[in-house]
């Protein structure tokens, strides 16, 4: 007598049940054998209520064969597809090398942590394993979306704490941009740029020819070349044009972006812009006087973002406004880059307390008491009945 729920399909027993949801799920049990598939049917049934017992998520056959590592591998292809995270791929091989063999349903948030806290071991620092942990849960959204996965385990939040509060002031930053003209006026450009623009340096590093309209002086950043996947157009007018008609004129021909080192080698890579760090802006740095950031502490060029959009908040432009600048999609995180100084502080308490010693005394008006009643009594009567 056939079971409910068994079928046969050539010569493969096959299961029939109801999800959690009440979906018709189906699946082969890979056997000739009704009791093989008899017993994955029990199997999927006690999964299925434990599911919506809230014990333990259910899996089908599918999802639990899938590994990590297939997932992050799926994870890949999207942002090459996509053009993301350009430069990021040896974050997603860290974690490939500690988890990519286990099975996608048996990560848990646990063994997240506990690989947080191998990695912290290692040396990596709360940024970086935050990071790793970023393309973990990427993974697993896309998977979701793919209707690879119906779950996702929760990811570990680190607490970190590398917020910089350094940026230069405007001596430091003239003396500095002074030198590296000096030294090249294709890194001076560049770092020019960031310092009245507000963006990052490898969004610059990103920006071709092509996004120019030299007829009306509109930049146009693609989506693609921006972190946040902000698209926009911003002016170029006053420092800006200067910049772009001396990158102009120093182009060679068949030149696709629009920075590059004296030698005409682009800056859309990690590794160019690491050169002319170490080359021309520490080097910069140290002939003025100024420690340059190496391992911490010092002056760095990304600090000249923080420097542009402090300047442009005390010019009285709107964050709004600012934020095309640079590319910030929330106030929060803009206002993490307009840092208030000790100076700044200091002069808003001068203006409290010239407010104050110079504001008038200001006598209290007297008000005359009410005249005083005497509270009405009301009769309160004894409920007695009185006698004839």
């Amino acid at each position: 007598m056939k079971e409910k729920g068994l079928y046969l399909r050539g010569e493969t027993w096959w299961i029939s049940y109801a999800g959690p949801n009440g979906e018709d799920v189906r699946e082969s049990s890979k056997s000739g054998n009704p009791d093989v598939a008899k017993r994955l049917l029990k199997k999927r049934h006690q999964h299925v209520q434990n599911e919506r017992d809230g014990i333990k998520k259910f899996t089908t056959g599918k999802q639990e064969r899938v590994t990590l590592g297939e997932l992050l591998d799926a994870l890949e292809e999207d942002y090459k597809l996509n053009g993301k995270r350009e430069g990021e791929q040896w974050r997603i091989e860290n974690v490939r090398k500690a988890l990519g063999g286990l099975m996608a349903r048996s990560i848990t948030t646990s063994r997240l942590r506990a690989y947080a806290t191998s990695r912290q071991k290692d040396g990596a620092k709360p940024a970086t394993i935050s990071r790793e942990l970023e393309f973990v849960g990427a993974a697993y959204a896309l998977a979701i979306k793919d209707e690879r996965l119906s779950f996702a385990p929760h990811m570990p939040e680190l607490v970190i704490e590398n917020v910089r509060t350094r940026f230069p002031t405007d001596d430091e930053a003239a003396d500095v941009l002074e030198e590296i003209r000096k030294r090249s006026p294709a890194a001076y450009d560049f770092y020019l740029w960031i310092s009245n623009a507000g963006m990052r340096p490898k969004g610059m590093g990103d920006l071709e020819w092509r996004d120019l309209d030299r007829a009306r002086w509109e930049l146009t950043i693609r989506a693609i070349t921006d972190k946040s996947g902000n698209a926009r157009v911003i002016p170029i007018d006053g420092v800006l044009r200067e910049i772009v008609e001396r990158r102009w004129k120093a182009r060679l021909p068949g030149a696709v972006f629009i920075f590059t080192r004296d030698s005409g080698k682009p800056l859309n890579t990690k590794q160019a812009r690491q050169k002319i760090r170490v080359h021309i802006w520490n080097k910069a740095c140290l002939a003025v006087g100024i420690k340059p950031e190496i391992k911490g502490g010092g002056l760095a060029g990304y600090d000249l973002k923080r420097y542009a959009l402090r300047n442009r908040r005390d010019a009285g432009q709107s964050e709004e406004r600012a934020m095309i600048f640079s590319g910030h999609k929330t106030t929060s995180t803009f206002r993490r880059y307009a840092i208030t100084t000790v100076n700044d502080l200091r002069q808003d308490q001068a203006k409290v307390d010239a407010y104050v010693s110079g504001k008038p005394v200001e006598t209290p008006a007297i008000v005359p008491p009410l005249p005083y009643k005497r509270p009405y009594k009301r009769a309160v009567s004894s409920g007695k009945a009185r006698k004839a």
